[in-house]
């Protein structure tokens, strides 16, 4: 839509059956076409408050509340959040400080984003999680020697989605040789996929 490849009519056309798309651009669509965004708003307002469309609504107040904060922030996909900034960048200065100033723990948890071009099944992501799944090695190692720090479950496959060698080899590999070949697979991580056949061998990765 910014590089003019995709049209606003088009835009107003799929938000006619798409709430969440019509939310996204409402701002636009607002100064293209008041008539048709009044009318799609109420019958966006009629439904919005039941408890299963809570995100919907959510997003909703997000984009209403500040418009222009909104597509800045649809235009960045990332996180809007400053920690989660620090983390992605491997700003460890800015990192511990934040935690710091806001007597954060290492184990803290960032909700969600509708901005985050990282889709996970989490609802709020760790802060090792966002450090894996980002391949941030000096924000993983910092948190990854604390005593306290607490590592979720699925750790390991933020780090082989984050692709970082160096995270990876921190992990001692207790646990399924089929669980990592299969996300490497679905990930189409092809070297990381060659250091596995290469280091712990196929008999190892045929036997699962």
């Amino acid at each position: 839509f910014n590089h003019k490849i995709i049209s606003i009519e088009s835009i107003i056309t799929k938000s006619f059956s798409d709430d969440n798309f019509f939310i996204d651009f409402l701002p636009e669509i607002e100064m293209y076409d008041k008539e048709y965004a009044v009318i799609r708003e109420k019958k966006l307002l009629n439904v919005i408050n039941e408890p299963c469309l809570r995100e919907i609504k959510l997003f909703y107040d997000l984009v209403k509340l500040n418009p222009s904060t909104h597509i800045l922030n649809r235009s960045l996909n990332y996180h809007p959040s400053k920690l989660h900034k620090s983390i992605r960048e491997d700003d460890i200065e800015t990192f511990q400080s934040i935690l710091s100033k806001n007597n954060l723990s290492v184990n803290h948890r960032i909700e969600q984003s509708v901005y985050e071009r990282s889709h996970t099944p989490d609802k709020e992501m760790s802060l090792i999680q966002i450090a894996a799944i980002y391949g941030s090695l000096k924000v993983f190692k910092f948190l990854w020697m604390q005593n306290e720090i607490v590592f979720d479950k699925n750790l390991q496959r933020y780090a082989n989605f984050g692709n970082n060698y160096e995270i990876i080899h921190l992990f001692e590999l207790k646990g399924s040789y089929k669980d990592i070949i299969d996300d490497l697979i679905a990930f189409n991580r092809h070297e990381l996929f060659q250091y596995f056949l290469e280091n712990f061998g196929n008999e190892n990765i045929n036997n699962e």
